[in-house]
């Protein structure tokens, strides 16, 4: 088992909160231009790791707030604890390498109704510190399932 902490950065477009149509009149209306929300006021995606145990500690996510501003586009910054299964290959200890893989995914909807791109090309590997094993490559890949 693999436990990261894991900061999102998630962006989407929900046409029902958009209370000006254009981005121009949007930006000149600058105390009404966002509003906050927290994640039990609007939709928000259901994002876990499915392949862990399934089960999180405790819903930590829905505690940070949500940005929306009025073009419709929502923005939700928050951390979260993954877990998932990696299988572990041994024999070369202590020289040996691991692959692990993190499969993120929406519980309810499928890949016609809900898309998961990445917003980076690249994981930004910011505070990570471990002493007895480092981290030598990383990838993100858009899978459809």
């Amino acid at each position: 088992v693999i436990t990261l902490n894991v900061n999102f950065e998630l962006k989407w477009c929900d046409d029902r909160l958009r209370w000006y149509t254009s981005q121009q009149v949007c930006l000149s209306k600058r105390n009404r231009s966002a509003i906050f929300f927290t994640a039990n006021e609007i939709w928000v995606p259901d994002i876990v790791a499915i392949n862990g145990p399934g089960k999180a500690e405790k819903e930590v996510k829905y505690q940070y707030p949500i940005l929306a501003i009025c073009t419709g586009i929502v923005r939700w910054s928050y951390q979260d604890k993954l877990v998932s299964y990696c299988e572990l290959h041994v024999q070369n200890f202590p020289f040996d390498k691991q692959r692990c893989s993190i499969l993120l995914q929406s519980t309810i909807y499928d890949s016609n109704e809900f898309k998961l791109r990445s917003l980076y090309k690249v994981v930004q590997l910011y505070n990570f510190i471990n002493t007895e094993w480092k981290i030598a490559h990383v990838t993100i890949e858009e899978i459809d399932l």
